[in-house]
């Protein structure tokens, strides 16, 4: 059975006025996102709460109007927490990957290609036109190999262990072992 994962994309404030509204804080790079999901999750008592969006109103604030909640009370019981959106509504590993490819984050990623068994160590990423490309080093050389970072090839991604799973295809990284 798959585990459900969150991606945290900003947090609460507290309530605005009197009609149920709550300030809604999201980091830059999934404001996007808004206009997509209809639900968040904030961290209750150990579990992931999800709460319903009737409205957001954006003014000079996000301020954001949750489905049966109405009560200040209530209300104040989710101020100033950390929101997140879950794998269910959209593709988490797509986003923390394009967050990290663009900020450079996978410099020093350990790369595991599942083919060959050869690891790699990520130096710099190259930007082409249309495509991606990961400098790396493979372990045990001092020889570089370019990667082309190719969504379908990527099996999973561990910023927390900083290692990225790779399929790639059979002799990419090899192909020196033949001389």
């Amino acid at each position: 059975m798959q585990t459900t994962q969150y991606l945290k994309i900003g947090g609460l404030g507290k309530s605005f006025g009197k009609d149920g509204k709550v300030r809604f804080f999201v980091e830059e790079s999934y404001e996007h996102l808004l206009d997509k999901i209809d639900h968040i999750y904030v961290w209750e008592r150990g579990q992931y709460v999800p709460y319903f969006i009737d409205k957001f109103d954006d003014q000079n604030e996000i301020l954001v109007k949750f489905e049966d909640l109405n009560d200040i009370d209530k209300i104040a019981n989710i101020a100033n927490k950390e929101i997140f959106v879950s794998d269910l509504q959209i593709n988490i590993n797509e986003y923390q990957t394009d967050l990290l490819l663009q900020t450079n984050e996978l410099i020093g990623f350990t790369i595991f290609d599942q083919n060959s068994g050869i690891s790699c160590i990520i130096r710099d990423i190259k930007e082409y036109p249309g495509q991606n490309m990961l400098l790396a080093t493979r372990e045990g050389s001092e020889e570089d190999v370019l990667i082309p970072f190719v969504e379908d090839w990527l099996m999973g991604i561990d910023p927390k262990h900083k290692e990225i799973v790779m399929n790639l295809p059979s002799g990419l990284l090899d192909m020196d072992e033949e001389e």
